[in-house]
């Protein structure tokens, strides 16, 4: 199943998910022309992040799959009031390219984001499997990076350290996710940490037991 993505200055569209609406601007004064798409520096466009630089333990654990809700409508259709053969096709259904993380209702059967969730730190992004990819399309945390490649015209290449001000190099607002979301360099630095102590801590308890070992096989003992 195959699911068609078309970015524009003003969102995300897929599947007929309506564009997102422009966010208030903040500042007029720099403007940057990106692969055809007219940017404010100040005013929010998508982020884009890679797959390996999402914290996945801390992403929400349900999500929309889109091909999956197309095919489980399209197989009800085609059955009817088969059940068993409905049921059958459901059970052999695999996980589909196109996942929604984050706020998002559907209106008049398209799906949009949901800007009035209550979490301070809420988000809608769109996850590609195939390509491994998240863009964030609408967010109430705002990042600054750099633009990204022509594969993602008007948009930004997300980063877990960019900075939430304008700044030399980083020149676009962005839809960002919250930090938990992310695997940021500071977290990277936390789980080498913690690999060297539980390395060390099996030397150690390796030690010990050779100790044990061979104070047994000598006959002693410590009491």
């Amino acid at each position: 199943m195959k699911t068609t993505t078309r970015i524009d200055p003003a969102g995300t569209v897929i599947q007929n998910i309506p564009p997102m609406e422009g966010s208030e601007t903040i500042s007029a004064d720099v403007h940057h022309f990106h692969y055809g798409i007219m940017l404010n520096q100040h005013t929010p466009t998508t982020g884009v992040y890679g797959g390996n630089q999402l914290d996945w333990e801390c992403m929400p654990y349900e999500y929309i799959d889109l091909d999956v809700e197309t095919w489980t409508q399209e197989s009800a259709e085609e059955h009817g009031e088969d059940t068993d053969a409905y049921d059958q096709a459901v059970e052999f259904m695999e996980s589909g390219e196109t996942l929604l993380y984050g706020s998002w209702e559907k209106v008049d059967g398209q799906y949009q984001a949901n800007k009035d969730a209550d979490d301070p730190e809420d988000f809608a992004a769109i996850y590609n499997a195939n390509e491994n990819t998240l863009q964030v399309i609408w967010s109430k945390v705002i990042g600054f990076g750099k633009l990204a490649s022509p594969c993602y015209p008007g948009q930004v290449s997300a980063n877990p350290d960019d900075p939430d001000t304008a700044q030399e190099d980083y020149i676009q607002a962005y839809f960002a996710l919250p930090s938990d979301c992310l695997y940021t360099e500071a977290k990277y630095q936390e789980s080498l940490r913690m690999i060297a102590y539980y390395k060390q801590k099996m030397a150690d308890q390796e030690a010990i037991d050779k100790a044990d070992d061979e104070i047994a096989a000598k006959g002693l003992s410590e009491v």
